[in-house]
């Protein structure tokens, strides 16, 4: 990890919105045990593209593993990951960590439920 932080950080530095970078960074950071690190890179990452499923994820997870554990926190990260997108991998490991939580799931959105327009055939 110690040779990873400059290599990241240089990247970072030429390419700063690069979310896939910083992900990967923040999930390096967390593996050390470097959590107050990691999380503030997933928050960079989600201030860039607060639709990014991984980053979601992977901060529920820091979350879900910080002492104590932020349960709140890494519930709302879990359901905004299903709502991105159920379907993929992520999704759908968020979906069972949800269940494992015992919390509550989220609906479909909007985007994957047809709307009344969209149901009822021209006329």
């Amino acid at each position: 990890l110690a040779e990873a932080i400059p290599v990241y950080e240089r990247a970072l530095a030429m390419s700063p919105d690069d979310v896939s970078a910083r992900v990967s960074f923040a999930r390096a950071l967390a593996d050390g045990q470097m959590h107050a690190d990691a999380e503030l890179q997933f928050q960079i990452a989600l201030e860039v593209d607060p639709d990014n499923q991984q980053a979601h994820y992977y901060l529920a997870e820091l979350y879900v593993g910080w002492m104590p554990a932020r349960t709140d926190e890494s519930l709302a990260h879990y359901r905004r990951a299903v709502e991105i997108d159920p379907t993929t991998l992520i999704g759908e490991r968020s979906q069972t960590q949800l269940e494992t939580l015992g919390a509550e799931t989220p609906m479909a959105t909007p985007a994957s439920q047809p709307t009344s327009a969209a149901a009822t055939p021209p006329s």
